[in-house]
């Protein structure tokens, strides 16, 4: 997928990232790309980074990569969502509208 503009471009581009993550490290692995690609996303001076292998590395600059170029693209809450997609926190599926209730005048239901 070549150059991802919208919120749903880059969550199937971050999902496939994950997938070929998921299919490739173990789950300690895993726990540590999580943790690598948090740090780096909140970045914060004097604490030190956390050690990862270099195949894990590798899919964590990607990832990290394609998180920045969204941050430039989307609103602060379409990025938390990415955020939450690599800690592993899906998200809840949308419920159907209903109608709103009516309420008489008197309180009954109609």
């Amino acid at each position: 997928m070549a150059d991802p503009t919208r919120l749903g471009d880059y969550r199937a581009a971050l999902e496939e990232l994950l997938a070929g993550a998921e299919a490739e490290l173990t789950e300690g692995e895993l726990a540590a790309l999580r943790t690598v690609v948090r740090e780096r996303r909140n970045r914060r001076g004097g604490r030190p980074a956390t050690e990862c292998a270099e195949h894990v590395h590798e899919h964590v600059s990607r990832i990290v990569e394609l998180l920045g170029a969204a941050a430039r693209q989307l609103r602060p809450r379409e990025t938390q969502e990415l955020d939450d997609l690599v800690a592993g926190i899906r998200p809840a599926p949308e419920l159907p509208a209903r109608p709103p209730v009516r309420v008489r005048r008197y309180g009954r239901l109609s």
